[in-house]
């Protein structure tokens, strides 16, 4: 664990003292946090009725343990005397052991439903609760072990359907949970300091902008970490290459991890399906970490329906993975109307220069023969949506040499120029085309270099991601 910056007076306060204001400041609120925890925690048997009837009164009796205990603790603890910490680590590592114990009584389909119920708990860890590092890794380490202990007790996955159908992930959003609480803490503990020491001293300042910038650090280190697992799970621009040799990717995250994602596949080489490839520029709800956590939900619901389902028709892709996002987003909790991605999806036979396409807000466009045609898109996301229909499929002959273009709103939306407007669609549009007879390397350069020349001092205002691929 790194120091912090020491302070550059003798007015620093003890800390002690911050420990104190800590506690009295975030108590209440954790107090508030445990009850509702317990209290929803006993509310998802309905789910667990639903889901698993024949088990619910068992998980019901768990729960109540869980719950139960949690109350006890809190009803006999003197109230703003002793940390809350403890208590919120008896319920958040209660319920993961409780999970752990749910998953190895589940079959496949019912623990993969489960695995984004089980998110649920980190995600809550990560927003709502303050504690020390200590007690993140004692979580974490009570998952590891629980989960561990009963899967070779009782589950009957083989430990690639465990990890594949929902340990991988859940263990990918424990992760993140642990550095944001991590981020969080140390984020409150500093502004406690802080404030007290500017109350002793004006001579304070100077030391309030080094741990402005320890903090900062701090969390950029965290939200590293976070690129890594997101890098770690989704798919890399070399694959990408190897599989589309005369191609570009430009892909710009606005912070460092994105919400946009790139993704391609293609089947295992025969005579019949070595030509047949599939790939897709996706936009999902929001930027940074929380646009990188529903990236690793939207990507794994892809590859479950193409890789595990074999489902390959472009249409019948986004109809399954729609399906698949909303289902998870629910076992989590009600999905916002916008939870999702919007998405272009093509599948390519790279010797007919046979194109499919299915897109969801994200359409595609095809230079060929110096012209340049638009796939348009439905006006409907993979997600939840009021006005939902079927995803339906466009299919093209291309012209030998033919380009096709895949992105997402981010170019085309960003503000720069000499009157601070937009890049706009029918501009992208005409770089497209004035680049189109280079190689396919090139044309990444220049566009990358005309939206650094367009964006000039203005703020990125979005991810982009813009994929050319020339069959």
């Amino acid at each position: 664990m790194k120091a912090e910056p020491a302070n550059s007076t003798d007015v620093s306060v003890p800390k002690a003292e911050v420990e104190a204001a800590f506690l009295q400041s975030t108590r209440p609120f954790q107090v508030v946090t445990a009850w509702v925890g317990l209290g929803l925690n006993l509310v998802w048997c309905i789910g667990d009725y639903f889901l698993l009837p024949e088990q619910a009164f068992s998980f019901l009796m768990i729960r109540m343990g869980v719950s139960g205990t949690t109350a006890f603790l809190l009803l006999t603890q003197p109230f703003k005397t002793h940390s809350i910490q403890p208590i919120l680590l008896v319920l958040a590592s209660g319920i993961s052991i409780q999970n752990a114990y749910m998953w190895s009584v589940m079959d496949a389909v019912h623990f993969q439903q489960h695995a984004f119920a089980y998110m649920v708990l980190f995600v809550g860890v990560g927003m709502l609760v303050y504690w020390n590092f200590i007690f993140s890794l004692g979580l974490f380490a009570a998952t590891l072990i629980s989960n561990a202990v009963f899967y070779a007790l009782n589950s009957s996955l083989l430990l690639n359907e465990f990890v594949i159908k929902g340990g991988l992930l859940v263990f990918t959003v424990a992760v993140f949970s642990v550095f944001l609480v991590r981020t969080r803490y140390r984020l409150a503990i500093n502004e406690i300091r802080s404030r007290l020491e500017l109350s002793k001293s004006k001579k304070i300042i100077e030391d309030e902008r080094n741990v402005i910038l320890f903090q900062k650090k701090e969390m950029t280190d965290s939200i590293t970490y976070a690129l890594r697992i997101q890098s770690a799970y989704l798919p890399t621009q070399a694959s990408f290459f190897q599989l589309f040799k005369s191609a570009f990717i430009v892909f710009k995250p606005k912070d460092i991890v994105s919400g946009d994602f790139f993704w391609f596949y293609n089947l295992p080489e025969t005579k019949s399906t070595s030509a047949i490839k599939w790939c897709a520029v996706a936009d999902c709800t929001g930027h940074g970490v929380p646009g990188a956590l529903m990236s690793v939900i939207c990507c794994n619901a892809l590859n479950e329906v193409l890789i595990n389902k074999k489902i390959y028709e472009t249409d019948q892709i986004l109809n399954h993975t729609r399906n698949l996002i909303k289902q998870n987003l629910k076992s989590s909790g009600e999905p916002g109307p916008q939870d999702g991605m919007d998405i272009a999806l093509i599948k390519i036979n790279t010797t007919t220069r046979e194109l499919w396409y299915s897109g969801a807000y994200n359409p595609i466009w095809i230079v060929q023969d110096s012209t340049l045609t638009e796939c348009k898109a439905q006006k409907q996301p993979v997600g939840e949506s009021p006005r939902e229909v079927p995803f339906e499929v466009e299919y093209r002959q291309l012209n030998e040499g033919a380009v096709v273009y895949l992105f997402s709103d981010g170019f085309a939306d960003q503000f720069g120029g000499p009157e601070g407007k937009k890049f706009k669609y029918k501009a992208l549009q005409n770089l497209l085309l004035s680049n189109a007879l280079k190689p396919m390397a090139e044309q990444g350069q220049q566009l990358e270099r005309a939206l650094e020349s367009w964006k000039g001092t203005h703020e990125q205002v979005d991810d982009i991601t813009l994929i050319g691929i020339q069959v």
